[in-house]
Formats: C-alpha cells, sequence, structure tokens
C-alpha cells in the first residue's frame, strides 16, 4: 500500500510517499522560516499562501523521486487538525480533491497524534509510555497507551516552551525561529548563570506555564537598563534553556513515577535541541526516564508521521470522505 502523507498545519508544507507504514519512498518539504524571519514569528496568511504555491510542486518532485504517478497511491492521509486554519485548508482541500479524483480514500489525521506517534516509526517501544510533545505551538504530556489511546495529563496553560524561546529571541532581536539561535549562541556553555524563574516547577499538577520565564528573562534585563552583552549571551542563552527544559524534564519524570512508566516519547520541534536531549539522557543514566527521540529532521513537522499515523488509523478502519474539514483546535 503506498501512502500519500501531506502536512501543512503551520508553516511547513510537506510531502511523504509511504510503503506499508515502513518504508519511505520519497519525503519533500518546504519551511517558511526565511520567508517569516522579518516579522519574528509567523504570519498566518502569508503562511497559507506559501502553501499553495509550493504544495502541488512537491507532490510532483516526490512522485518523480518515488518512480511513481498518481495512479500508484492507495491512501491519502492529510492533516485536518490542530493549526493555522488557512494553512490546514490548504493541505485539506488538495487532499479531498486527490481522494475524490483518484477514488482512494481518505484519512485524516490529528497532528498531535501525528507527533506521538513519529517516534515509534523509528523505535520499538512498549506500551504504557509517556508522550512529550513540544514544539512552538504544543506543550502537552500524554500517557499513550497504545495507539489511539491516549491520555491528557497536563498542558501549558499559556505559551508553548517554543513560543516562550521564539519571544525571548525576538525580544532581545536574535533573530527567529529562537529555539535554534538560542542553542547556537549558548554553544557548550553548561553553567546555569542566571538561574532564571522555573514557572510551575513546585506544583502538584502536571501543568506547565512559560509566559512567567519570558516576562522574568525581560525584566531582568530591564532592571539592569540594558539588554545581554555579546560576552554574556551564551551565559544568558543556555540559562534560558535550562530554565525552559527543566519544568520539562521534572514534570515528566513526576507523570513517569506516577504511572509506573519510565519509557517517554519526546516529539516536536524542540525534541531536536542538544540541551533538551541531554538533559532527558541524564535522567535516563541514573535509570529514571528511558527517552526516545525522532531523528532530528523528523522532531519539526512533517509529512512521514502523517502518512504513518494515517495507515495504522485505517488499517483500524478509520476513513473520512468529503465531509472532512480543517479544524484550529480539537483534542487528541
Amino acid at each position: 500500500m503506498i501512502i500519500l502523507g501531506i502536512e501543512s498545519s503551520c508553516d511547513d508544507t510537506a510531502i511523504c510517499l509511504l510503503n506499508d507504514g515502513k518504508e519511505i519512498l520519497a519525503e519533500k518539504k518546504n519551511d517558511q522560516n526565511a520567508l517569516h524571519a522579518a516579522f519574528g514569528g509567523i504570519v498566518p496568511e502569508v503562511a497559507a499562501r506559501r502553501h499553495l504555491e509550493v504544495l502541488n510542486v512537491l507532490l510532483r518532485d516526490a512522485l518523480i523521486e518515488a518512480n511513481l504517478s498518481f495512479e500508484d497511491i492507495d491512501l491519502i492521509a492529510v492533516t485536518h487538525a490542530p493549526g493555522l486554519i488557512g494553512s490546514l485548508a490548504v493541505g485539506v482541500s488538495a487532499a479531498k480533491a486527490l481522494s475524490l479524483s483518484l477514488g482512494i480514500p481518505l484519512v485524516g489525521v490529528h497532528h498531535i497524534e501525528g507527533h506521538l506517534l513519529s517516534t515509534l516509526y523509528h523505535h520499538e517501544v512498549e506500551f504504557p509510555a509517556l508522550g512529550l510533545v513540544v514544539s512552538g505551538g504544543n506543550t502537552d504530556l500524554y500517557l499513550v497507551e497504545g495507539f489511539g489511546r491516549y491520555e491528557l495529563l497536563g498542558q501549558t496553560r499559556d505559551d508553548a516552551v517554543g513560543e516562550c524561546l521564539d519571544k525571548i529571541a525576538k525580544h532581545f532581536g536574535l533573530g527567529y525561529p529562537g529555539g535554534p539561535i538560542l542553542e547556537k549562541l549558548a554553544g557548550d556553555i553548561r553553567e546555569d548563570r542566571y538561574r532564571f524563574t522555573r514557572p510551575m516547577l513546585g506544583t502538584p499538577d502536571l501543568d506547565f506555564s512559560y509566559s512567567g520565564l519570558k516576562t522574568a528573562v525581560i525584566y531582568h534585563f530591564r532592571d539592569l537598563g540594558r539588554p545581554p552583552t555579546d560576552a554574556e549571551l551564551p551565559h544568558f542563552a543556555y540559562s534560558v534553556q535550562a530554565a525552559a527544559y527543566e519544568v520539562l524534564v521534572r514534570k515528566t519524570l513526576r507523570a513517569a513515577k506516577e504511572h509506573s512508566t519510565s519509557r517517554v516519547l519526546v516529539s516536536g520541534g524542540v525534541a531536536a535541541s542538544k540541551l533538551l536531549r541531554e538533559m532527558m539522557c541524564a535522567d535516563h543514566k541514573q535509570g529514571t526516564l528511558e527517552p526516545y527521540f525522532p531523528p532530528l529532521k523528523h522532531c519539526t513537522d512533517n509529512a512521514l508521521m502523517i502518512a504513518y499515523t494515517g495507515w495504522h488509523l485505517f488499517n483500524r478502519g478509520v476513513t473520512h470522505g468529503q465531509e472532512l474539514e480543517a479544524a484550529a483546535s480539537l483534542p487528541v
């Protein structure tokens, strides 16, 4: 079975052709980082227009690379929620048109379920496990008891962790996206000189909050009357990341103890962070967490996770028709 995966939930346009849920035949992706860098964040209307411009080109190139035609596709899987409504609508409209014209089944995939399963494409993991989805739009912690069996344990009450890093980088004129820029600035620094606040670290629940970290960082330097100097930037960048990620690790550790599992599926763009991986693996060495990460290119939004999840859904009897609609928000 040849599955076509389409992802366009935010600012990445991605196509994947997957054979029987196992073999990647072709992957194509267009990210819009350079396009949105001037604005310091994603502009929804600009993102949607770019999806329109590149989706057909990526699909054509993927078919050529895989030496396939449209008639070889057996199933279409597309992200239909959650995300930017204009961006989602581009992908869903294309998927529905292809499904109708080719007479093949269509499966709508929840973007977060795609992230949760992305790690399972690369690793065999026993259930139950925890699922930590961390990105510019999400900071969610799930109990994963099997395919299609997820319980939300905690989520951010305000900013997502990646959003927080973006806003801090933007405020200090460092560029976009914030996470990779801060990581590059920090380099090999591992001294937490500033000890910024860790919001909600000590609360008994498993929720997160990152607006307070953003405010604390901004006010620290506002009180000094100046931004960090060039010499201070590496320590500044490390301390921001350390504060953000310590909460992720400690809350995940608490959830692992509460649910008697050490296995953690870590996905989303922030899962590509070298420092977060180090901190998760440090707990692994102590025998408390067993983290699993996708390869770096499959941490950020991608179409492999959509094709793979769509394949699992189809095998469980899930299909959709022309009634499938994009939805900006929708629980898993």
